[in-house]
Protein backbone atom coordinates (compact mmCIF):
# COMPACT_ATOMS: atom_id res chain seq x y z
CA UNK A 1 0.00 0.00 0.00
CA UNK A 2 2.90 2.79 1.01
CA UNK A 3 4.81 1.75 -2.13
CA UNK A 4 1.64 2.52 -4.30
CA UNK A 5 1.07 5.36 -2.52
CA UNK A 6 4.66 6.88 -3.05
CA UNK A 7 4.64 5.80 -6.83
CA UNK A 8 0.73 7.24 -7.10
CA UNK A 9 2.27 10.66 -5.54
CA UNK A 10 5.69 10.42 -7.31
CA UNK A 11 3.70 10.58 -11.08
CA UNK A 12 1.04 13.20 -9.83
CA UNK A 13 3.89 15.27 -9.12
CA UNK A 14 5.66 14.05 -12.09
CA UNK A 15 2.53 14.97 -14.35
CA UNK A 16 2.36 18.89 -12.30
CA UNK A 17 5.88 19.71 -13.14
CA UNK A 18 5.58 18.58 -16.61
CA UNK A 19 2.65 21.23 -17.18
CA UNK A 20 4.22 23.37 -15.13
CA UNK A 21 7.16 23.45 -18.05
CA UNK A 22 6.80 25.54 -20.80
CA UNK A 23 9.11 25.49 -23.73
CA UNK A 24 12.29 26.69 -23.21
CA UNK A 25 14.74 27.91 -25.70
CA UNK A 26 18.27 25.88 -26.04
CA UNK A 27 19.37 27.32 -29.18
CA UNK A 28 18.78 30.38 -31.18
CA UNK A 29 20.75 32.66 -33.35
CA UNK A 30 17.59 34.22 -34.40
CA UNK A 31 18.21 37.93 -34.52
CA UNK A 32 16.71 40.10 -31.50
CA UNK A 33 16.53 43.22 -34.15
CA UNK A 34 15.76 42.83 -37.79
CA UNK A 35 18.30 44.40 -40.43
CA UNK A 36 16.22 46.35 -42.91
CA UNK A 37 18.95 45.94 -45.44
CA UNK A 38 17.52 42.25 -45.31
CA UNK A 39 19.84 38.80 -45.06
CA UNK A 40 22.52 36.73 -46.80
CA UNK A 41 20.95 33.72 -47.42
CA UNK A 42 22.08 29.97 -49.16
CA UNK A 43 20.03 28.84 -51.93
CA UNK A 44 19.22 24.89 -52.62
CA UNK A 45 18.80 24.40 -56.40
CA UNK A 46 21.47 27.35 -57.54
CA UNK A 47 24.30 25.37 -55.82
CA UNK A 48 22.85 22.18 -55.82
CA UNK A 49 21.89 21.10 -52.93
CA UNK A 50 19.72 18.38 -51.21
CA UNK A 51 20.06 19.68 -47.93
CA UNK A 52 21.62 22.18 -45.65
CA UNK A 53 22.15 22.58 -41.82
CA UNK A 54 24.83 22.87 -39.12
CA UNK A 55 26.28 21.11 -36.12
CA UNK A 56 25.64 22.87 -32.95
CA UNK A 57 25.85 23.01 -28.95
CA UNK A 58 22.30 23.74 -27.00
CA UNK A 59 22.42 25.28 -24.01
CA UNK A 60 20.46 24.95 -20.49
CA UNK A 61 19.09 21.70 -19.49
CA UNK A 62 15.74 21.01 -20.99
CA UNK A 63 16.67 17.42 -23.93
CA UNK A 64 13.08 16.91 -24.90
CA UNK A 65 13.09 18.51 -27.91
CA UNK A 66 9.75 20.43 -29.37
CA UNK A 67 9.96 22.54 -32.28
CA UNK A 68 12.45 23.89 -34.16
CA UNK A 69 12.14 27.17 -36.11
CA UNK A 70 14.17 28.36 -39.34
CA UNK A 71 14.34 31.33 -41.05
CA UNK A 72 14.21 31.62 -45.09
CA UNK A 73 14.49 33.54 -48.17
CA UNK A 74 12.10 33.20 -51.01
CA UNK A 75 13.13 35.08 -54.06
CA UNK A 76 10.41 33.85 -56.27
CA UNK A 77 7.83 36.42 -57.16
CA UNK A 78 4.26 35.95 -56.90
CA UNK A 79 3.25 37.47 -60.07
CA UNK A 80 5.45 35.14 -61.93
CA UNK A 81 3.84 31.74 -60.21
CA UNK A 82 0.32 33.03 -60.52
CA UNK A 83 -0.58 29.25 -61.68
CA UNK A 84 1.03 27.11 -59.06
CA UNK A 85 -0.72 24.49 -57.91
CA UNK A 86 -0.36 24.36 -54.60
CA UNK A 87 -0.62 29.09 -54.31
CA UNK A 88 -2.60 29.88 -51.10
CA UNK A 89 -2.72 33.12 -48.69
CA UNK A 90 -1.98 33.09 -45.32
CA UNK A 91 -3.22 36.59 -43.36
CA UNK A 92 -3.45 38.49 -46.43
CA UNK A 93 0.35 36.99 -47.74
CA UNK A 94 0.69 35.08 -51.14
CA UNK A 95 2.63 32.06 -50.77
CA UNK A 96 2.47 28.04 -51.62
CA UNK A 97 2.36 25.11 -49.14
CA UNK A 98 5.31 23.16 -49.90
CA UNK A 99 6.96 19.52 -47.93
CA UNK A 100 10.00 19.79 -46.15
CA UNK A 101 12.18 17.27 -44.22
CA UNK A 102 14.22 18.19 -40.80
CA UNK A 103 16.04 15.87 -39.90
CA UNK A 104 18.04 15.62 -36.00
CA UNK A 105 21.47 13.71 -36.40
CA UNK A 106 23.74 12.59 -33.45
CA UNK A 107 26.90 15.07 -33.39
CA UNK A 108 29.34 12.55 -34.74
CA UNK A 109 32.70 13.94 -35.69
CA UNK A 110 35.03 15.76 -38.37
CA UNK A 111 32.80 16.41 -41.62
CA UNK A 112 30.23 13.16 -40.64
CA UNK A 113 27.43 13.77 -38.76
CA UNK A 114 26.29 10.97 -36.37
CA UNK A 115 23.02 8.57 -36.46
CA UNK A 116 19.48 9.79 -37.52
CA UNK A 117 17.95 10.24 -34.16
CA UNK A 118 14.72 11.73 -35.57
CA UNK A 119 13.19 13.21 -39.33
CA UNK A 120 10.18 15.15 -39.61
CA UNK A 121 8.53 15.94 -42.96
CA UNK A 122 5.77 18.50 -42.57
CA UNK A 123 3.74 20.65 -45.04
CA UNK A 124 4.84 24.10 -44.60
CA UNK A 125 3.31 27.54 -45.64
CA UNK A 126 5.95 29.37 -48.05
CA UNK A 127 5.64 33.39 -48.90
CA UNK A 128 6.18 34.80 -52.01
CA UNK A 129 8.40 37.73 -52.28
CA UNK A 130 6.73 41.17 -52.15
CA UNK A 131 9.33 43.82 -52.42
CA UNK A 132 10.38 46.03 -49.71
CA UNK A 133 13.37 45.65 -47.70
CA UNK A 134 13.48 42.25 -46.27
CA UNK A 135 12.07 40.84 -49.38
CA UNK A 136 10.64 37.50 -48.77
CA UNK A 137 12.23 36.20 -45.63
CA UNK A 138 9.82 34.53 -43.22
CA UNK A 139 9.83 31.73 -40.55
CA UNK A 140 8.84 28.14 -40.81
CA UNK A 141 8.01 25.97 -37.35
CA UNK A 142 8.48 22.08 -37.01
CA UNK A 143 6.36 20.35 -34.48
CA UNK A 144 9.11 17.81 -33.08
CA UNK A 145 7.19 16.50 -30.11
CA UNK A 146 5.90 13.42 -31.79
CA UNK A 147 9.47 12.31 -31.99
CA UNK A 148 9.57 12.28 -28.27
CA UNK A 149 13.61 13.19 -28.58
CA UNK A 150 15.62 13.44 -25.69
CA UNK A 151 18.77 14.99 -27.67
CA UNK A 152 22.88 14.59 -26.79
CA UNK A 153 23.90 18.43 -26.14
CA UNK A 154 25.52 18.78 -29.05
CA UNK A 155 23.67 17.64 -32.86
CA UNK A 156 23.92 18.03 -36.72
CA UNK A 157 20.49 19.23 -38.21
CA UNK A 158 19.52 19.76 -41.83
CA UNK A 159 17.06 21.14 -43.55
CA UNK A 160 15.84 19.11 -46.76
CA UNK A 161 13.35 19.69 -49.96
CA UNK A 162 13.47 18.82 -53.40
CA UNK A 163 14.07 21.41 -56.15
CA UNK A 164 14.03 20.78 -59.97
CA UNK A 165 17.03 18.39 -59.51
CA UNK A 166 17.80 17.75 -56.83
CA UNK A 167 16.67 16.25 -53.31
CA UNK A 168 15.12 12.55 -52.56
CA UNK A 169 12.76 13.18 -55.27
CA UNK A 170 13.74 15.74 -57.81
CA UNK A 171 10.50 17.77 -59.43
CA UNK A 172 11.89 18.10 -62.50
CA UNK A 173 10.11 20.75 -63.36
CA UNK A 174 10.67 24.61 -62.71
CA UNK A 175 8.92 26.03 -59.88
CA UNK A 176 9.22 28.89 -57.23
CA UNK A 177 10.88 26.18 -54.69
CA UNK A 178 14.14 26.92 -56.75
CA UNK A 179 13.80 30.51 -55.78
CA UNK A 180 13.89 29.17 -52.10
CA UNK A 181 16.76 29.88 -49.47
CA UNK A 182 17.87 29.08 -46.36
CA UNK A 183 18.36 32.50 -44.42
CA UNK A 184 21.65 33.26 -42.62
CA UNK A 185 22.92 35.28 -39.97
CA UNK A 186 25.68 37.50 -40.20
CA UNK A 187 26.00 38.06 -36.59
CA UNK A 188 28.80 34.75 -35.95
CA UNK A 189 28.75 33.67 -32.49
CA UNK A 190 27.40 36.93 -31.51
CA UNK A 191 23.93 36.65 -32.29
CA UNK A 192 24.17 32.98 -30.55
CA UNK A 193 21.91 34.06 -27.54
CA UNK A 194 21.64 30.77 -26.48
CA UNK A 195 23.92 27.77 -26.82
CA UNK A 196 26.70 27.73 -29.06
CA UNK A 197 27.97 26.83 -32.68
CA UNK A 198 30.75 23.98 -32.10
CA UNK A 199 32.52 25.68 -35.77
CA UNK A 200 31.34 28.47 -37.15
CA UNK A 201 33.93 27.99 -40.56
CA UNK A 202 31.45 24.93 -41.25
CA UNK A 203 28.37 24.41 -42.85
CA UNK A 204 27.14 20.64 -43.44
CA UNK A 205 25.14 20.17 -46.65
CA UNK A 206 24.77 17.57 -49.28
CA UNK A 207 25.82 18.72 -52.77
CA UNK A 208 25.54 17.50 -56.12
CA UNK A 209 24.26 14.09 -54.83
CA UNK A 210 26.93 13.34 -52.04
CA UNK A 211 26.31 12.74 -48.83
CA UNK A 212 25.43 15.14 -45.90
CA UNK A 213 28.83 16.32 -44.45
CA UNK A 214 30.66 19.24 -43.35
CA UNK A 215 31.83 22.04 -45.78
CA UNK A 216 34.77 22.94 -43.75
CA UNK A 217 35.78 26.36 -44.90
CA UNK A 218 32.47 27.46 -46.32
CA UNK A 219 32.92 30.81 -47.25
CA UNK A 220 29.71 31.47 -50.17
CA UNK A 221 30.07 35.74 -49.13
CA UNK A 222 33.57 36.66 -49.53
CA UNK A 223 34.40 39.66 -47.88
CA UNK A 224 31.58 39.79 -45.64
CA UNK A 225 33.84 39.92 -42.19
CA UNK A 226 31.84 37.43 -40.44
CA UNK A 227 31.18 33.92 -39.49
CA UNK A 228 27.33 33.18 -41.36
CA UNK A 229 25.04 30.64 -39.86
CA UNK A 230 21.84 29.17 -40.87
CA UNK A 231 19.59 30.96 -38.51
CA UNK A 232 17.44 28.39 -36.57
CA UNK A 233 15.81 28.11 -32.98
CA UNK A 234 15.23 25.07 -31.03
CA UNK A 235 12.62 24.71 -28.26
CA UNK A 236 12.79 21.55 -26.10
CA UNK A 237 11.43 21.34 -22.13
CA UNK A 238 12.83 18.42 -19.50
CA UNK A 239 13.34 14.63 -20.56
CA UNK A 240 10.98 12.60 -18.75
CA UNK A 241 13.52 11.53 -16.28
CA UNK A 242 14.57 15.17 -15.41
CA UNK A 243 11.19 15.41 -14.38
CA UNK A 244 10.28 11.91 -12.40
CA UNK A 245 13.80 13.19 -10.65
CA UNK A 246 11.72 16.68 -10.38
CA UNK A 247 9.06 14.73 -8.57
CA UNK A 248 11.35 12.53 -6.44
CA UNK A 249 12.69 15.59 -4.93
CA UNK A 250 9.44 17.19 -4.63
CA UNK A 251 8.17 14.53 -2.31
CA UNK A 252 11.28 14.37 0.20
CA UNK A 253 10.88 18.25 0.40
CA UNK A 254 7.45 18.13 0.99
CA UNK A 255 8.10 14.97 3.53
CA UNK A 256 11.09 17.06 5.36
CA UNK A 257 8.68 20.28 5.93
CA UNK A 258 5.73 17.83 7.81
CA UNK A 259 8.16 16.57 10.19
Amino acid sequence: MRKSFILGSMMAVTACNAAAFADTVVYSNIPTTLDPTGYYSQAYQADSLAEFGDRINFGGTARQLTSVTTWMDSYAAAANWTGFQSNTTVGGVAGYTYDFTFNIYAAGSGSTPGALLGTVTQSQFVRYETGGALGGLFAMTFDLSSLSLTAPDSIVYGLAFNTQTYGTSPTGANGPYNGLNFALSMDGAAGITTGSNVNLNDVFWAKNGGAFQANSGWDPYPGVGSSLTPIVSFSAVPAPGALALLGVAGLIGARRRRA
